[in-house]
């Protein structure tokens, strides 16, 4: 179907419907990079039986791969993924920023 808009400025005259993605500028890129790191972090640890999995750097063993995967990122490699929208400090850990909001900014 071919669309004709006036002044929206969400299509030009001619474009095609069917042309239009609904994936945002660059997240495929985004999407790209975290299957790499995903695929970087399974050669880094050792899968159990079960969901369990095995830090194949320290040898510490976790019930679910998931924990493991964040415990590879937050320990070994320094990753801070959690930041603070008040005042941008980062952190390793979902938890260590909630603790954080609490106690420095008293947010409950």
């Amino acid at each position: 179907a071919v669309v004709s808009t006036q002044s929206t400025g969400s299509l030009t005259e001619n474009e095609n419907i069917n042309n239009i993605t609904t994936t945002p500028p660059g997240s495929e890129d985004r999407q790209v990079k975290q299957q790499e790191r995903l695929n970087e972090l399974k050669l880094l640890y050792e899968s159990l039986p079960g969901r369990r999995a095995k830090c194949k750097i320290c040898t510490k063993e976790f019930k679910e791969s998931a924990n493991c995967r964040r415990h590879i990122e937050s320990v070994h490699f320094k990753r801070k993924n959690f930041a603070c929208t008040i005042c941008n400090k980062l952190f390793y850990a979902k938890r260590a920023l909630e603790d954080h909001y609490k106690n420095v900014h008293l947010v409950k």
